[in-house]
């Protein structure tokens, strides 16, 4: 294996590297063609850059549809005051985040160190606490609220379909 440091001012910290030998004995077909050696970059991400650009496609339907609105309609007040997230914007955060391959409330902490993807996101990520702060209140008059208002989206989403679909 070998290293090679890039010192180009695109790839600041950024090293190259080539596989050249494995060690053990090649095989007799193996000798017949030449392999050409693999590089791989190591270095930090770039910023601009963001795995989740589907994520782009959750803000649109929630332009288009008011996903946010509906559920805030349907839930209802989770907290007292109307500060920070309401229960709307926490669903859709959630829900983008499950979208971006996130399982855990601890992925919503990472969904926010992701720079680009932020400027992706339907709602402000909030961080892992404050939606388990926010989760904790619900009820079960909550959670029928948010069958309600998928109902609603349904039919939004069916009104907006041409007519040759029915």
């Amino acid at each position: 294996m070998r290293f090679v440091k890039n010192f180009s001012t695109k790839t600041k910290g950024i090293c190259t590297v080539a596989i050249l030998r494995t060690g053990k004995q090649e095989k007799k077909q193996d000798r017949r063609r030449r392999v050409r050696a693999r590089r791989v970059r190591i270095g930090t991400a770039d910023a601009r850059l963001t795995g989740a650009a589907g994520v782009e496609a959750v803000r649109e339907l929630d332009r288009v549809l008011g996903i946010t609105g509906a559920l805030d309609e349907g839930v209802g007040a989770v907290k007292v005051r109307r500060r920070g997230l309401s229960a709307g914007q926490l669903l859709v955060a959630i829900a983008s985040c499950q979208l971006a391959e996130g399982d855990f409330l601890v992925s919503l902490d990472r969904r926010r160190d992701d720079v680009a993807g932020q400027f992706l996101e339907p709602v402000a990520t909030p961080a892992a606490t404050t939606a388990a702060g926010i989760a904790r209140r619900f009820t079960g008059g909550h959670l029928r609220g948010i069958e309600t208002a998928l109902g609603r989206l349904n039919t939004r989403f069916l009104a907006r379909l041409p007519a040759s679909w029915e």
